[in-house]
């Protein structure tokens, strides 16, 4: 899991600085799409590492780690 959440880190890093360099350059060229790249790098600044810490909740969720094991009603201090 540790060696996902890297990779899933990195893609996440290298999209984003993709992003910013394109905005950049498009912005030094002054061409009519740079408005809209800008509005997309501002957007994805926090849907990519949103949509990744989803990923990781899902993968834990569905691994069954985050899970309770204790019975229902039954206290944490409650065990022996």
């Amino acid at each position: 899991m540790k060696k996902a959440k890297r990779i899933l880190a990195w893609c996440g890093i290298i999209f984003l600085l993709g992003m910013y360099v394109i905005t950049f350059i498009l912005a030094l060229t002054t061409n009519e799409a740079t408005k809209g790249f800008f509005m997309a790098s501002v957007a994805c600044t926090v849907l990519v590492p949103v949509f990744i810490y989803a990923m990781q909740l899902a993968a834990n969720y569905l691994r069954g780690k985050g899970t309770d094991e204790r019975e229902p009603g039954e206290k944490s201090g409650d065990r022996e």
